[in-house]
């Protein structure tokens, strides 16, 4: 049912194999081809997980607190996710008294997949559960590593898409003609730190003012709006418009900064 001999994999640690040993049989029985390591691991054993991961086309891994802190395991499903393997997590531990940990790399994994829960042993639930999982298996055939790039690789494929729709300025007057945006730059301001210090020293100072009146009953709130408005304009509101070629000539200290804010 798969393609180019892949399997499914199971990942698990040793005090669920009882529960792990019913599903194989299960799956070998609707002849779904199954690596388990029971009956397929060689000698050495780092190299058959990783072979054994390599030729999966599904991993299923079979939760538990022994899971969770077995390196073996969390190697096995960490590179099942690195090679974009489709994963099945199937719940062995009862959720009321585990579940994997938010902290830990189980949950990084597995946290957004509904899992099967095999909690309850017994024979009739087992089968049943792993019923559950060959449909799931046959019913949501995994998709080829190749044919869906990762997100981010997306998101800068739709910018760079954006950029060359775009990367031309209209002129205003005629818009028919245009130039390209790397031919353009914008004019900066450059604002006298000191002055400024002192218009906000200012500011600050009316502000206080306001509040001070504020406990007056004749206080003229719409007259003292009017001078914190017209302090902040003096602050923000002019500026001295220098070409970029330029800008380092304003600065007077041997070390040159310079502050640039857009918006």
């Amino acid at each position: 049912m798969f393609a180019d001999g892949k399997h499914v994999m199971l990942s698990y640690n040793h005090k669920s194999k009882d529960i792990v040993t019913a599903v194989y049989n299960s799956l070998k029985t609707e002849n779904i081809p199954v690596w388990f390591d029971e009956k397929d691991i060689n000698d050495n054993m780092y190299n058959s997980m990783a072979e054994a991961v390599n030729g999966a086309s599904v991993v299923c891994c079979f939760m538990t607190p022994e899971y969770e802190n077995s390196p073996n395991c969390e190697l096995e499903l960490q590179h099942a996710q690195k090679l974009r393997k489709r994963i099945i997590p199937c719940m062995v531990s009862n959720r009321k008294i585990w579940k994997p940990s938010p902290s830990k790399w189980l949950d990084l994994i597995t946290g957004s997949i509904i899992a099967l829960d095999f909690s309850n042993t017994s024979e009739a639930n087992i089968l049943a559960k792993a019923r559950e999982l060959i449909d799931r298996i046959k019913n949501q055939p995994s998709t080829p590593a190749t044919e869906s790039p990762p997100q981010p690789v997306k998101l800068f494929e739709e910018i760079r898409q954006k950029y060359l729709r775009e990367n031309r300025i209209k002129r205003m007057v005629n818009e028919e003609k245009s130039f390209p945006i790397e031919q353009s730059y914008i004019n900066l301001a450059i604002v006298d730190a000191k002055d400024q210090q002192e218009k906000e020293k200012k500011l600050k100072e009316q502000d206080q003012k306001m509040k001070e009146r504020e406990k007056q009953k004749d206080f003229n709130l719409e007259k003292q709006h009017g001078e914190i408005i017209g302090t902040y304009e003096e602050i923000y509101g002019h500026k001295t418009s220098i070409d970029v070629k330029n800008i380092f000539q304003q600065c007077k200290d041997q070390i040159k900064k310079v502050l640039i804010l857009g918006r």
